[in-house]
């Protein structure tokens, strides 16, 4: 369980949706619904977070980040278990894959 309230499971080897999905008990157009971010991935690295429930609108915990490492919205967005598309506005940002610089403060409420 992520800190903002939603289930996840991280990816073993060989995993796809399709044997995520199975595995848990949900469909595989709920699991692509709930992971906007890799949409248009076929393969899943070992390690990355998948999220069986919808992820949140802004964090439960937190209201703003200091980036420690460069990353984009979208990344940072899996990572928090937030939309994406909500961080952006908050944010008032263009693109969601365009790397932030380090130290950057970014809203999460």
């Amino acid at each position: 369980m992520h800190e903002n309230k939603v289930r996840y499971i991280v990816v073993r080897k060989e995993d796809t949706y399709f044997k995520i999905s199975l595995r848990n008990g949900i469909t595989l157009r709920q699991l692509l619904r709930y992971n906007e971010s890799f949409k248009h991935q076929d393969v899943l690295r070992e390690g990355e977070k998948i999220y069986l429930d919808p992820r949140r609108y802004r964090s439960k915990t937190k209201k703003t980040i200091i980036l420690s490492r460069r990353m984009s919205l979208r990344e940072l967005a899996q990572e928090e278990a937030l939309k994406l598309k909500p961080l952006m506005r908050r944010n008032k940002a263009c693109s969601a894959d365009e790397k932030l610089p380090i130290g950057k403060e970014i809203q999460l409420r």
